[in-house]
């Protein structure tokens, strides 16, 4: 009754909502960071960290990078556009800003609203600076092209050679061009964590796609959502957004709102000693979630909350190699009819090894939908509980042991096996501590280590997960836990 109960209060738990909040907050925060040093914020907003320094937000991480987390569901809830991107800040960035910022920016240039001067020029600076690096992409793009239709002309005389190769020098100084403004926009990102001092600065200086991205970045690592219902909003909090992350029960104050009298409270829920840091929570979290949250690792690798979770996709797939179903596209619509669930739903293993109640509940409707068709239900409801129980929690435990197995295969779920990335953190953190700072590949690589290493200990939590559901179904758990 306690898991049951635990479990039914992590399902209310924080879901990443509030959506349209935080998408408000985001366009707001853009607004002042385009401003610079004339945003009332100005010295609040110069102490967050940026997309291009001081922060592992997946955002700022490269393709290679987020490559390591492939199969978790970091990485899973990250790349999904259907399901996550409706309602988590870090995942939504491209939609949102293509379908709801952007034009709600280009209104401003236009004049609609009512908005101060600094900043309606502002974001129309912002704006053409786009507008000339698209025109000045599709140059390239033409001239690339142009040269390919004269090499499939074969023209190989010596004024097309000269041509050509006036047109690759033109493109290469284009390109260097284009490299060069890029890089000294990267370096001045990279080289100062503050926003540019005025809005001419900022408009000149940063292109708005990256404003947005760092509003994205902040909102993201640093809002609290205050109130509830009809109160709720989503707010930047000075001090309160100082406090480090630690596990609920060793949290040292619990934080509220009272929308009542507008108060923000900080109460210490135990004893403090002077000189002690005061932790805040952000919830019973994985690693994987803090990661693609809030971009941030605990420093200790044992994590209570280390759940994974099984997608509709995986459990189908076990369920029917089981079973083998006769119509498997029949079977999945009823599913998806009884249950309410679809392709993107997933269901979750806690850390101990045991299947939540919804994926014991999916598997088991699953495997009821062919037996439903019979014409006396009382009699197939009965045979189930008397004579079927058994088999039904037999089919469902196979079914999860080979999802299990998949998962703990190398190259199936996740790149490598358990052992394998244990190895691999290993190896980095004894580099770490062998090599010396002073050396230039040692600080050069630094991020790409850290990013690598959290990648990896990700891995690792949920495939320490997976083979505790292993060593759950073993123990035959499975038929007293089957609604």
């Amino acid at each position: 009754e306690e898991e049951e109960e635990e479990e039914e209060e992590e399902e209310r738990a924080d879901n990443g909502e509030p959506r349209l909040q935080r998408e408000a907050l985001v366009v707001a925060v853009t607004c002042e960071l385009a401003l610079g040093k004339e945003s009332k914020y100005y010295r609040y907003l110069a102490t967050m960290p940026r997309v291009e320094k001081f922060s592992d937000c997946l955002l700022s991480w490269t393709e290679a990078q987020k490559e390591r987390l492939r199969g978790t569901d970091c990485w899973t809830r990250f790349k999904s556009y259907a399901d996550e991107e409706s309602k988590e800040v870090p995942s939504l960035t491209q939609l949102h800003f293509e379908e709801v910022a952007r034009p709600f920016f280009e209104a401003i240039a236009n004049g609609k609203g009512k908005v101060p001067k600094t900043l309606r020029e502002a974001i129309g600076q912002l704006l053409k600076n786009e507008k000339r690096n698209k025109e000045r992409e599709v140059n390239v793009e033409m001239m690339m092209s142009s040269e390919d239709d004269d090499d499939d002309r074969g023209n190989v005389n010596n004024n097309n050679n000269n041509n050509t190769s006036k047109k690759r020098k033109m493109m290469k100084n284009n390109n260097m061009n284009k490299n060069s403004e890029d890089d000294s926009e990267d370096e001045e990102d990279i080289s100062s964590s503050k926003p540019a001092s005025n809005a001419s600065e900022a408009s000149h200086s940063h292109s708005l796609a990256r404003l947005y991205r760092d509003a994205v970045n902040i909102v993201a690592s640093y809002s609290f959502t205050l109130g509830e219902d009809e109160t709720e909003t989503q707010a930047l909090v000075p001090f309160w957004d100082m406090l480090n992350h630690a596990h609920p029960a060793l949290a040292s104050v619990k934080l509220s709102h009272d929308a009542s009298t507008n108060r923000l409270n900080m109460i210490a829920v135990r004893d403090i000693r002077k000189g002690d840091e005061i932790f805040n929570t952000y919830g019973e979290l994985s690693d994987g979630e803090l990661l693609r949250r809030y971009g941030f690792l605990p420093t200790s690798s044992r994590n209570p909350h280390n759940s994974v979770t099984i997608s509709f996709k995986e459990l189908f797939a076990a369920c029917d190699k089981v079973y083998g179903f006769e119509n498997p596209r029949f079977v999945r619509k009823k599913v998806f009819e009884l249950t309410n669930e679809g392709t993107t739903s997933r269901f979750k293993v806690h850390p101990n090894g045991r299947p939540s109640r919804k994926l014991i509940a999916i598997a088991d409707a699953i495997f009821s939908v062919e037996e439903d068709d019979t014409d006396d239900e009382e009699e197939e409801e009965e045979a189930f509980e008397l004579e079927k129980k058994d088999t039904r929690a037999n089919e469902i435990t196979e079914a999860l042991n080979l999802v299990a197995i998949r998962a703990l295969t190398p190259g199936k779920r996740y790149p490598t096996a358990r052992r394998e990335a244990f190895k691999s953190i290993q190896t980095l953190l004894d580099h770490e501590s062998r090599a010396k700072p002073s050396q230039v590949n040692f600080r050069e690589n630094r991020v790409d280590r850290r990013r690598v290493t959290m990648a990896l200990r990700v891995r690792l939590s949920e495939l320490k997960t997976f083979s505790m559901l292993r060593k759950w179904l073993r123990m035959g758990r499975m038929k007293k836990w089957l609604l």
